[in-house]
């Protein structure tokens, strides 16, 4: 068995090399990332999305009709078009509309103007060879690779680079479809598997057949999904705050190790129900899908490609981190992709939660000290908006995000108050679109606590606050430590509750003036510090 530092690091390289690739690739894409007027005048309401795959040609073509509602009154909007695609023609009331193409945008200009709050539909047409990606899911595009029985094997991860990057839409994180319908036409020996529920298959012709997926709650662009295999499908069924339908399209190859290993849904279902609330998306069933690469939070159709295999610590880290971003990401979605902690910090630091859930808060803790190992603290959580960021290239989002939540339910010292709050903030913001301004106010509004400068040091600033403790070791057994707390961020302070084995808690609260405090030599302070909080211990 890999040692936990092992599989940790093998992790950390995959992901830095994977972000290193993202870096790359939005950099080819950044005239996406601002809310220009054109942008924003419009709200899209639903995705009528048919798209035919052609895995031996590495070829797409389709349609897409938007239903759009005008926020502002404007004569033109601007779509979102990856250059190496073809836009073929568009139609608007039934008659080809013309438009303009820079870069990865398109200008469609209407002469008679679009009045506020009128809705409107504009279809599209399109082809080409997209974007095949290098490394997915880091690395955003289409995955085309046979499986062991030599049929085609195809999926698509495209949260870094944009749904854009294949398909004509608005491409920005703060407008969301209200719902779209995604007809995926394929070769008629495979089965296509996309977001929502499956509401027909057709044979269209001798060579192919089409497979018409419903979603029917709010989605994200980077979500829809396309995933052709040699598929079967396992159903279940979760019965818990609501009765929620399970699949899991699966190679046939594979279908008893999955039925074994998928047993761990139910579990994982259970336990993030009981800290967050309701699955959130029950009228579109819960999915597993394997794919030619690793994973991906695709909404209702979670991207599964980890070969059926536990981590160390007894569960599946894809299955358990992937799907607990049906709650952080898909449901709460951050309104930009600066604001991506908000997606990956709450989902990450629900594995330590599922832990504690499943097994014991000893083992959670364990399971937090090794994703503190791959910290880095070289660059701020919190990324620039309006420039289409994903130019991270560290995963302090993940570790050094759940390490910042584990360090805000000790500082709050209140677990009923603490796992409230998480359970509201899912109904509060339930399929809502958020910043990081919104999230900091709500958990100052709801803890009565003022988390400004907490949030401004450890999101906005890259150095984690170092904690000078000098001690003294008296001639009674006790130690005297003296305290003081260095920071970026003027006037911070991080009251510690130390919990002592008696189950006496002494409350201390460190800042930038040193503050004694006196324990018992059998009691080991530095130990308690590292597990619960995320604080540089400088020893003198």
């Amino acid at each position: 068995m890999r040692s936990p530092t092992h599989f940790i690091l093998i992790l950390f390289l995959v992901s830095l090399f994977g972000n290193v690739l993202f870096l790359q690739a939005q950099a080819k894409r950044k005239d996406i990332g601002k809310l220009v007027f054109e942008r924003s005048c419009f709200d899209v309401i639903h995705y009528d999305i048919e798209v035919k795959i052609k895995p031996t040609e590495k070829f797409i073509s389709g349609s897409n009709a938007i239903e759009f509602k005008m926020l502002e009154a404007s004569t033109k909007i601007q779509l979102d078009y990856a250059k190496s695609m073809n836009l073929d023609s568009a139609e608007y009331l039934g008659k080809p509309i013309a438009f303009k193409r820079k870069g990865n945008i398109v200008l469609f200009d209407f002469p008679g103007g679009l009045l506020k709050n009128s809705s409107h539909n504009l279809l599209l047409y399109f082809s080409g060879k997209p974007l095949e990606a290098k490394l997915a899911p880091w690395d955003g595009g289409f995955v085309w690779r046979k499986d062991n029985n030599g049929y085609d094997w195809v999926g698509l991860a495209c949260e870094g680079l944009g749904a854009s990057a294949w398909l004509p839409c608005k491409d920005h994180w703060s407008d969301e479809a209200e719902g779209a319908d995604i007809t995926l036409i394929v070769p008629n020996d495979l089965t296509g598997v996309s977001n929502g529920k499956l509401i027909e298959e057709k044979l269209i012709d001798s060579a192919y057949k089409a497979f018409h997926w419903r979603v029917v709650n709010p989605i994200n662009n980077y979500n829809i999904s396309i995933n052709v295999g040699h598929y079967i499908n396992i159903k279940d069924t979760f019965s818990g705050v609501n009765v929620v339908p399970l699949s899991y399209y699966v190679l046939d190859y594979n279908k008893a190790s999955a039925e074994r290993h998928f047993l761990q849904v139910h579990g994982m279902l259970d336990a993030f129900e009981h800290f967050f609330g309701q699955y959130p998306f029950k009228d579109d069933s819960y999915k597993l899908v394997e794919t030619p690469y690793w994973g991906m939070e695709h909404q209702s159709c979670i991207a599964y490609g980890n070969n059926y295999k536990n981590n160390v610590f007894g569960f599946d880290f894809i299955v358990i981190h992937e799907s607990g971003h049906e709650w952080f990401g898909n449901s709460i979605t951050a309104s930009d992709a600066a604001d991506m902690w908000l997606h990956e910090s709450f989902t990450t630091y629900a594995e330590a939660l599922y832990m504690e859930y499943r097994v014991d808060k000893t083992r959670a803790i364990e399971y937090l000290s090794e994703q503190k190992k791959k910290i880095v603290s070289k660059y701020p959580m919190q990324g620039p908006r309006g420039v289409f960021y994903h130019g991270r290239t560290d995963s302090d989002i993940y570790y050094k995000g759940t390490w910042m939540l584990h360090t805000m339910r000790n500082i709050l010292n209140n677990d009923s108050l603490w796992f409230a709050c998480l359970k509201e903030m899912n109904t509060v913001y339930f399929h809502k679109i958020v910043s990081t301004e919104e999230i900091v106010q709500y958990f100052n509004s709801k803890t009565s606590y003022n988390w400004d400068l907490f949030f401004n040091q450890y999101l906005y600033k890259s150095s984690i606050p170092e904690l000078e403790i000098k001690q003294t070791v008296l001639k009674n057994g006790k130690i005297i430590y003296s305290m003081r707390l260095e920071s970026d961020v003027k006037d911070l302070n991080i009251p510690l509750n130390i919990k002592l084995p008696n189950g006496q808690t002494i409350n201390v609260v460190v800042s930038d003036k040193s503050v004694v405090l006196e324990l018992d030599t059998r009691f080991d302070l530095y130990a308690f510090i590292e597990a619960n909080y995320l604080l540089r211990i400088e020893r003198e």
